[in-house]
């Protein structure tokens, strides 16, 4: 029997029928001579399906009596960990998930033909279980892909981590763009990676907020260090007057606007300018005349908000759906908004065109055009650059 009433931790747990320890400890209650509860405080490592004894000479006893038996696994496995190999400046780090831990100082990893060999004197790391996947939702428009896990996934803006397929295969390194939710992140990937596994990387900084937007302005920054004049004009403030008439609130119509009708204006053709950007505008263009628009909700503002005000609506990102009827809460909100606006655009042109009782050319532009495109009852001319060719023509007007 062991001493009564007796509560300690870190009982260390021997390998059966020795005093050969590999590492595990357990906080032990002991009670009228006998162990009525104990917690594993610390896995070890090595340990298969076995039976493990409680050292006896912590517990007042000299003799081993006591012990656990772990009959389909070991007490701490590790086995689907992250290792992490590092320590050598000259050769990448490598990820890898455990596959099996042979013994108290061996572990062996999955690798592909892409990873960095091992050199002597690198370190491994245990970063912890790698995260399963659940479903991954790419959106082609902004290049984005949002991940939902089968567990919690602990990484914030600017984590890095690497994708893997079920194969152990890389499919890339990336940086998280938006925590949306405990089990949820985005990343812009540029690809559908249908990918297995999050590899969350250890000794990496975690603090990048980059995108390929944001190298543009770096760039653009860097390129005006040089001491640079720069004079900006107010459009509104030119006389277009030459290059379009306008037949509405001068002073109220956008200038992003102006330059889009600018762009197209060429005398003998009308133009309906839809253009998805904060707001999802129609801009209406006849021969030489600007005659109006139409301003509607923005896509993208329209579905952060309905998440941002509705608790159980997740952040989605838009992308085309066949079925009219969702049979979940993100393929519906996606019906919803998809068809719902492809609804709006089409009954919009038609009303424009009923009351103009004129024939209209649709031209499109902004981040959503390439999601709706292909799917409007109108054929559409899709042109980004509508924009910037208008800045370009008033640009000739300042001497």
């Amino acid at each position: 029997s062991f001493a009564n009433n007796l509560s300690r931790v870190f009982i260390k747990l021997f390998n059966s029928g020795t005093s050969t320890w590999d590492g595990a400890t357990a906080k032990v209650t002991v009670s009228g001579g006998t162990i009525t509860n104990f917690d594993v405080i610390d896995g070890g490592s090595g340990y298969g399906a076995e039976k493990l004894e409680f050292d006896p000479s912590s517990m007042g006893s000299p003799t081993i009596g006591a012990a656990a038996t772990y009959t389909s696994v070991g007490l701490s496995t590790s086995v689907g960990d992250v290792l992490q190999v590092t320590g050598v400046g000259t050769i990448t780090d490598g990820y890898y998930r455990i596959a099996s831990v042979p013994s108290t100082k061996t572990v062996s990893v999955a690798t592909t033909s892409g990873d960095p060999s091992f050199l002597a004197g690198q370190y491994a790391l245990n970063l912890g279980p790698a995260i399963a996947i659940a479903s991954d939702d790419f959106e082609s428009v902004s290049g984005i892909s949002t991940f939902t896990c089968s567990s919690a996934h602990g990484l914030v803006i600017g984590s890095p981590f690497r994708i893997i397929d079920s194969s152990n295969n890389k499919l890339g390194d990336f940086t998280v763009k938006e925590r949306v939710g405990v089990n949820t992140f985005s990343a812009k990937t540029d690809a559908n990676l249908n990918g297995a596994v999050v590899l969350r990387k250890g000794m990496s900084a975690a603090d990048a907020t980059s995108d390929e937007e944001d190298e543009k302005i770096n760039l653009i920054k860097k390129y005006f260090h040089k001491k640079t004049k720069i004079r900006c004009y107010e459009i509104k403030n030119l006389n277009l007057s030459s290059l379009i008439k306008i037949k509405v609130n001068y002073k109220q119509a956008g200038s992003d606007r102006l330059a889009n009708a600018i762009s197209l204006q060429n005398g003998k053709d009308n133009f309906i300018i839809l253009d998805f950007g904060t707001a999802t505008t129609f801009d209406v263009v006849e021969k030489k005349y600007y005659r109006g628009g139409i301003i509607a909700p923005g896509v993208k503002i329209s579905l952060d908000t309905l998440s941002d005000k509705a608790s159980l609506i997740p952040q989605i990102n838009l992308k085309k759906i066949r079925n009219i009827v969702g049979n979940n809460t993100i393929s519906a909100v996606r019906s919803g908004f998809f068809w719902g606006y492809i609804g709006l655009i089409d009954n919009i042109i038609n009303l424009i065109k009923k009351e103009t009782r004129k024939s209209f050319k649709l031209v499109i532009t902004g981040g959503y055009s390439d999601l709706f495109r292909k799917s409007l009852k109108t054929r559409v001319i899709q042109n980004k650059d509508i924009t910037i060719k208008g800045l370009i023509k008033i640009a000739k007007l300042i001497k």
